[in-house]
């Protein structure tokens, strides 16, 4: 039998929890799927608690990734495009099953809170850094971040954004006005 790495392991299990929810990650039926024994499930993991944390650990890293990729680009337009397009292409199936995890497991949601607050903090900076004053970017950020939840709800395929529209919304979240 060919012996998985925990990375393989983490994304199989990740691809389980975006399929069926969190009750679907078991370590039996994903070693049965996976053609491997539970000794390849336990050499990387001490138990599925432990696995289960990993999950919630690498869906957090994401919102890191996102935002060191953020680096690169010189303008908050820029930055803000990039930070709606990232919400738009994520898996959203997974980020639904994490959520339901979190409405029923207080570790997830500690886990699901962090990661929005971190989420929420980049908004903000973003849109300071256009010049915004301190409460305007905090209420543009939580509109969008609200509406880029509000897509996990949604129909599928209701909320769909080309790049022309991410563009126009990103320029009207960062334009300064003299209200």
């Amino acid at each position: 039998m060919p012996r998985l790495t925990r990375d393989k392991w983490i994304r199989h299990g990740l691809a389980t929890l975006s399929g069926g929810g969190v009750q679907a990650v078991r370590v039996l039926p994903m070693t049965k799927a996976l053609r491997v024994s539970r000794g390849s499930f336990y050499w990387h993991f001490e138990s599925l608690e432990t696995f289960l944390e990993a999950l919630l650990e690498r869906w957090a890293e994401t919102t890191s990734e996102v935002v060191a990729d953020l680096a690169d680009l010189t303008t908050p337009e820029a930055q803000l495009r990039a930070l709606i397009g990232a919400a738009l292409q994520h898996d959203l199936e997974l980020e639904r099953q994490v959520r339901a995890w979190a409405s029923v497991d207080a570790r997830a949601e500690a886990v699901v809170r962090v990661v929005d607050e971190q989420r929420l903090a980049v908004l903000v900076d973003t849109m300071r850094a256009a010049g915004l004053e301190p409460d305007d970017a905090a209420a543009r950020a939580k509109v969008l971040y609200a509406a880029s939840l509000g897509q996990l709800v949604a129909s599928p395929g209701l909320v769909h954004l080309d790049p022309v529209d991410v563009a126009k919304v990103a320029a009207l979240l960062v334009q300064v006005t003299s209200d």
